[in-house]
């Protein structure tokens, strides 16, 4: 009893600690504050894993690790950790969303055979302990169904989820797998060259969302125009082209406006709120951006991306901001500076997978040509291997 007791007792000081480690600092990459922070990180996995291997196994110590790891590139880690808690926990939910990022990771180490095998395997073993909505959130995770795309499996894809998405019952619980599962559907159907069905998909999650300025909604809503207006593109619609852009353009000022509202509240319960209306601005941001970039339109991207960046640091969008600025300006000494600030954030470590999306598109074709630039770059892909066992 003694002994169970001091463990228990030391396990909740490795966490406590692991935890407070990297929430600061985590507070501090967030606001740009990038140096000197990878010895901070390694010593919360330190704390975090002690926690877990001494009994705490629990969601708050398995969930901060493995997105530790997974920003710092220990993916085999990440793996092995979530594999272990599935045969741990005793909560089916635990275990399914474990089983989710399982097969997440697989998708981010692009082990497309591997991803849709666990993918599988987990909805038929762990799926039928959770509500249908549940199942279809590993259904809505892009980075997973490109790998049933690239493995020549997307027809299975389909026949799996459109049946569990026609299931689910909209409500306050399952909108937003259902929302996230409409905006994976839409990418599809535009591949396919199905237009008016990827453009029924986008318009679905307007309705969805009609008359909610929430955080997740506006973010939702404003993707959904974003791809609205690719699509309207892609079909010649010049005038629902400039509607799309210009209700783009709205929503964010919303989406700001937002923020601004809940500041003035003055209590902690806005700031939080505050804070994730200004995450959600940054991605949305960054997304607007890439759609501009690769609608051919770099130019405009700039100001998207530098609009993000004062929301939020991170250094995939810092990535792409310096391969505009390479293109657009010629400013190397700008573009080289900002790439490597990216490049010294440790949560870089995937980065490195993105060269192949400079190699792919036009808008980097100075890029193209640079050495010192692509150098940087697959520095990456080596600290990504080597960046220590933490």
């Amino acid at each position: 009893m003694g002994a169970n007791s001091s463990n228990t007792t030391a396990a909740q000081a490795q966490k406590d600690l692991g935890l407070a480690v990297l929430q600061d600092t985590y507070a501090a990459l967030d606001h740009g504050e990038l140096q000197g922070h990878e010895e901070r990180l390694r010593e919360a996995a330190n704390h975090l894993w002690e926690a877990y291997c001494m009994g705490a196994k629990e969601p708050a110590v398995v969930w901060s690790l493995k997105q530790l790891w997974t920003d710092t590139g220990h993916l085999n880690q990440v793996i092995n950790l979530l594999k272990d808690y599935i045969k741990v926990s005793d909560d089916a939910e635990e275990r399914f969303l474990a089983g989710h990022y399982v097969v997440d990771t697989y998708a981010l180490m692009e082990a497309d055979e591997l991803a849709v095998e666990h993918h599988r395997r987990y909805m038929a073993e762990l799926g039928p302990a959770v509500p249908a909505w549940r199942r279809l959130w590993t259904f809505a995770d892009s980075t997973m169904m490109n790998c049933w795309q690239r493995s020549g499996q997307i027809d299975d894809w389909l026949s799996l989820s459109l049946p569990l998405y026609k299931s689910v019952q909209v409500n306050d619980e399952s909108r937003l797998a259902v929302a996230y599962y409409l905006r994976t559907l839409t990418g599809i159907r535009k591949n396919q060259g199905r237009l008016h069905e990827a453009i029924s998909c986008a318009e679905r999650i307007l309705d969805l969302y009609r008359g909610d300025d929430s955080p997740d909604a506006l973010l939702l809503k404003g993707e959904s125009l974003c791809a609205l207006n690719s699509l309207y593109k892609k079909m010649g619609d010049v005038e629902q082209q400039e509607r799309t852009m210009n209700e783009v353009l709205e929503l964010l000022e919303q989406m700001e406006a937002a923020r601004k509202r809940v500041i003035a509240c003055g209590n902690a319960e806005g700031h939080k709120l505050a804070e994730l209306y200004q995450r959600n601005a940054a991605n949305f941001c960054h997304s607007i951006a890439f759609k501009l970039i690769w609608s051919g339109r770099p130019e405009e991207s700039i100001a998207f991306f530098e609009r993000a960046l004062s929301y939020r640091e991170n250094p995939i969008t810092r990535f792409f901001y310096a391969g505009i600025l390479m293109e657009v300006h010629g400013d190397r000494e700008a573009a080289l500076a900002n790439l490597r600030k990216a490049a010294s954030d440790p949560r870089s470590s995937l980065v490195h997978r993105f060269e192949e999306a400079f190699l792919e598109n036009s808008s980097f074709a100075s890029v193209h040509k640079d050495p010192e630039f692509l150098a940087v770059v697959r520095k990456g892909a080596v600290r990504y291997k080597t960046v220590g066992n933490l």
